[in-house]
């Protein structure tokens, strides 16, 4: 089941799919044109995720199994893309083409209509992708204390970023607890000022 207040899941379902009308829709014009008229069959644009996975499971009347539309594959999923990707994950800027790029393609795959084959390839290339990156998040997470770390997050999707916050703070608390600075106790302010009220007090006229 899903939760509902995963901020991930939420952006996945608003991130803009290509899709294809396998059939008139009528009222739904305003999609495209801001007007109140039909979308023909073969229309293509583009809509949010929650909206074109609605479409495609819901059956035309037409042709058995086919849904309202097609969701199409988005360009930064593609064997191209993904080619680029696996030769240096590290290195690819996926915000800039989706911030929940890894959530969004396990999403979409089972309705892309491919075949076994290319849908595990694609599963695949993105959990190797996600690994990838993740250990490189790691690692900087945990070297960059007191660094200038905006150029590196830019990059980042939405999942890696928490990671990165998460792993930072904690390299920076264990930095601390190494030093003794975390958790040291310390004197508190109301028995200093009252040691120094009695020093005063003890202090010979």
């Amino acid at each position: 089941m899903e939760d509902y207040y995963d901020l991930d899941q939420i952006l996945a379902t608003e991130e803009r799919v290509p899709v294809t009308f396998n059939c008139n829709a009528q009222g739904l014009g305003y999609l495209v044109h801001g007007v109140e008229e039909d979308l023909t069959e073969g229309t293509k644009l583009e809509l949010p995720f929650w909206l074109a996975d609605a479409l495609v499971k819901q059956n035309n009347g037409m042709q058995q199994n086919r849904g309202v539309a097609t969701i199409n594959m988005p360009r930064y999923f593609s064997q191209k893309y993904r080619n680029h990707l696996k030769a240096n994950p590290t290195s690819v800027d996926l915000r800039s083409v989706c911030q929940v790029y890894f959530q969004l393609g396990m999403r979409l795959s089972p309705w892309l209509g491919l075949d076994e084959m290319t849908e595990m390839s694609l599963n695949k290339d993105l959990v190797e992708a996600l690994v990838d990156r993740y250990f490189d998040v790691l690692d900087f997470s945990q070297n960059s204390s007191g660094d200038d770390t905006s150029d590196f997050m830019k990059q980042l999707t939405e999942e890696e970023r928490i990671l990165f916050g998460l792993s930072y703070s904690a390299a920076i608390e264990y930095d601390q607890w190494r030093s003794r600075e975390h958790g040291k106790l310390k004197v508190s302010r109301l028995i200093k000022h009252d040691r120094k009220r009695r020093k005063v007090a003890n202090t010979p006229s």
